[in-house]
């Protein structure tokens, strides 16, 4: 910038030495006008006599307003032009004489104007093709690099400098486009390009526009590597843009690699094609609880500390927790603090007269600033950690695996995948359980606590009377009642309601069929009753039958639910996710993640592949 300006300052200088030297001829065509102006007034070419221009003033463009000129002559033309009396023509540092200067036109062509007096600079750029040339905006050509983090092989960093400021808007070709909107406007802009094909060389179609509302495109190419070995094969079984709920399909992914589990977070579309996934094999285990924020970062647990990242894996902040060990799910609160599920160091338990180490029966709140332990959950207090009667887990008793804040009352709904779900208030103590009433007595790490049978919420039918005893001990269900068993994924809806992913897991104590559903309760916390409201899965059997993981959500736009079985057993296993209208339970989207296993042996933790959790997201 400060070149240019030194560079039209010297063209004035010269101007001025032309006008009082050479006085008598000027320095270039002029028509009688102001001898402070400087503007093009008309343009046109020799060697095409029927074509005729039109000068913009307003946008400085000149361009063909009839006739046409052939591609193949771009390179030598002699413009005419007339400009305001006395001013000066230059292209770069090249004084133009009109009907001698020859000019390439294949870019276009940048006049500067220079007025009498040297006070007034302005630029003309003439194009003779149908659409302005990206070179009216663009300095060079957009640079692409392509995975520029080492772990995000499907997305791209654009680097894009341009003449004047501009906003950039750009879309990924193919059969699922994908287009964001910057709307900053800016010479020098690093854009993130996210969602591009697997093993394809990817088009991206880039519009820059000015301030004046002037626009060009260009199309550059970003060539993209194949998906590994162990990715799933992804079928799309049912879909009906119709109904659906916009976005795609992301998917918490991951391998498992000879006894190690290796994270990789993908978004799939309605292809079926994979069009973004980070490689965080070198993060130590499963990335749990991957969340995407609506500024385009994400956050995720990891062994002892919460990162927050974007869309290429950069790490923005790494919040170590020393003592705990977190798993499951993480949750940011509306203050900034976050909520993670831990092993915590030092937790014990007497179970049949012994003292053992417990798991996974902690949560801690962390500052999101200072990463400091403000807050503390112990489920060892307040539940009965002897109960055996839905699995034995051993220190393992409650086996915490989700975990969601109720902002109506400053509460927590905890799923303790053994035991139930239950309701803690921001002092840790119990307010509900919901849960089969078979085996709950004294609460306490020592079984010395309080009697934990008066929290249980009570089963009733739609007409708010109770269902029988054994269904309220779980031993039975009826057709329109069902607790839920090994669960996951529970949250209060808008309308207070509970809403789970039921896994079925050792339904009924065992004497049930194998069916995973997700299931609505209304919860009346003032009588203590829990009513069934709705569900959906247990019509599907045991082809989405999940006994570990899984997830349920309720899809913002149409309320739609997305019901997530993360691990089918079959050949081969499998997860799907299922979009199904609310409350009538139509299904319009329907996909299947077909796992490969390729790097376990197919014969427990860290040797399977597993779908934890699944969402409906957009990229942009």
């Amino acid at each position: 910038m400060f070149a240019r300006i030194i560079r039209k300052l010297v063209f004035r200088s010269f101007i001025l030495i032309c006008l009082i030297a050479f006085s008598f001829w000027g320095c270039s065509t002029t028509n009688e006008t102001d001898f402070d102006e400087a503007e093009i007034l008309s343009f046109s070419i020799v060697e095409y006599p029927s074509v005729s221009f039109i000068v913009d003033n307003s946008t400085g463009l000149i361009s063909i307003a009839s006739g046409e000129v052939n591609e193949e002559d771009f390179e030598l033309l002699t413009p005419v032009f007339t400009s305001s009396k006395n001013a000066s023509v230059f292209v770069r540092d090249s004084l133009q004489v009109s009907g001698e200067s020859m000019q390439g036109f294949s870019d276009g062509v940048t006049y500067t104007v220079i007025s009498e007096d040297g006070m007034l600079i302005k630029e003309y750029f003439v194009y003779l093709t149908e659409q302005l040339p990206k070179s009216y905006l663009l300095e060079g050509e957009i640079g692409i690099h392509v995975n520029p983090s080492g772990i995000a092989p499907l997305s791209a960093l654009a680097s894009i400098k341009t003449k004047k400021d501009v906003s950039i808007n750009f879309t990924v070709l193919g059969i699922t486009e994908l287009t964001n909107d910057l709307t900053n406007f800016s010479k020098s802009q690093q854009v993130a390009v996210h969602g591009l094909y697997a093993n394809s060389s990817n088009r991206i179609a880039f519009t820059l526009t000015d301030r004046n509302n002037i626009s060009v495109f260009d199309t550059v190419t970003a060539q993209t590597g194949s998906l590994p070995d162990f990715f799933p094969e992804i079928t799309i079984d049912v879909l009906d843009q119709t109904q659906m709920e916009p976005g795609m399909h992301f998917s918490s992914f991951s391998i498992g690699n000879n006894g190690e589990f290796e994270s990789y977070p993908m978004i799939f579309d309605h292809e079926g094609n994979v069009r973004w996934y980070l490689d965080m094999k070198d993060q130590p285990g499963i990335t749990w609880g991957v969340t995407f924020l609506d500024d385009g970062t994400l956050f995720a647990s990891v062994r002892s500390g919460i990162i927050e990242f974007d869309l290429f894996g950069n790490i923005i902040r790494h919040i170590e927790t020393p003592g705990n060990v977190l798993h499951h799910d993480v949750l940011k609160l509306p203050n900034g603090n976050y909520v993670a599920i831990a092993d915590h160091d030092g937790t014990k338990i007497i179970k049949n007269g012994q003292e053992i180490t417990s798991i996974e029966d902690y949560i801690i709140e962390v500052d999101g600033t200072t990463g400091e332990v403000v807050n503390e959950w112990d489920m060892g207090e307040i539940l009965d950690v002897s109960r055996i009667d839905v699995v034995d887990g051993g220190g393992d008793w409650f086996h915490m695996n989700a975990i969601w804040y109720d902002e109506n009352d400053e509460a927590l709904i905890v799923s303790g995948r053994n035991q139930g779900i239950v309701k803690v208030d921001w002092n840790n103590e119990l307010q509900w359980i919901l849960a089969p009433h078979q085996g709950w007595e004294l609460a306490g790490r020592t079984g010395e606590g309080f009697d934990t049978t008066p929290f249980l919420l009570e089963a009733i039918d739609e007409f708010d009377s109770p269902y029988s005893e054994s269904i309220q001990q779980g031993t039975e269900e009826h057709s329109f009642f069902s607790w839920a068993w090994g669960q996951h994924a529970p949250m209060i809806l808008e309308n207070g309601n509970l809403l789970v992913f039921d896994n079925g897991t050792n339904r009924n104590f065992g004497n049930a069929s194998q069916y995973s559903q997700a299931s609505e309760y209304e919860i009346d916390e003032e009588n203590m009753t829990a009513k069934m409201v709705w569900n959906y899965g247990k019509q599907r059997g045991s082809e989405t039958y999940s006994n570990i993981i899984s997830d349920i959500d309720v899809l913002p736009v149409t309320q739609n639910r997305l019901f997530s079985p993360g691990f089918i057993i079959g050949s081969p296993n499998s997860a799907k996710m299922v979009e199904v209208t609310y409350p009538d339970n139509v299904v319009v989207f329907e996909s299947t993640l077909s796992f490969k296993n390729l790097l376990g042996n197919g014969q427990g933790w860290g040797q399977i592949d597993l779908a934890y959790r699944g969402e409906r997201v957009s990229l942009y």
